[in-house]
């Protein structure tokens, strides 16, 4: 662990994140998921498990692509149309966090779980 990480981690971040510091790294990703949803920071979260999730689908690992995915489509998204006027630049592989994405989401998880469709060859 880095030199100052402890304090770095109870200065800037909830005291429930003080958990990765004391080494429980089970629960970590789901503590910084719940800390960035917690401070509004949804656009970042959903634009990095994009990217995530689009490494896990080019490296053909679907349980992490399904996992990603469903922790996309758990977020609170907007539902304002406007939104998707962005570019993937602004966006990331996923497109923009938005309801309409999100069911593209949970569409694309499901007919992969179902065996319809399988992770992309690239």
């Amino acid at each position: 662990m880095p030199k100052g990480w402890p304090l770095i981690v109870g200065s800037r971040w909830p005291e429930n994140t003080l958990h990765f510091a004391v080494n429980d790294y089970a629960n970590a990703k789901e503590i910084v998921l719940q800390v960035l949803v917690e401070k509004g920071w949804v656009n970042l979260l959903w634009e990095v498990l994009g990217y995530l999730r689009e490494c896990s689908n080019i490296l053909r690992k679907m349980k992490d692509f399904v996992e990603y995915s469903l922790d996309m489509a758990a977020l609170p998204v907007s539902s304002n149309a406007g939104i998707q006027s962005l570019s993937f630049k602004e966006c990331g592989p996923a497109g923009p966090a938005s309801v309409a994405h999100r069911e593209i989401i949970h569409t694309e998880v499901f007919e992969l779980v179902r065996g319809e469709t399988g992770l992309a060859s690239k």
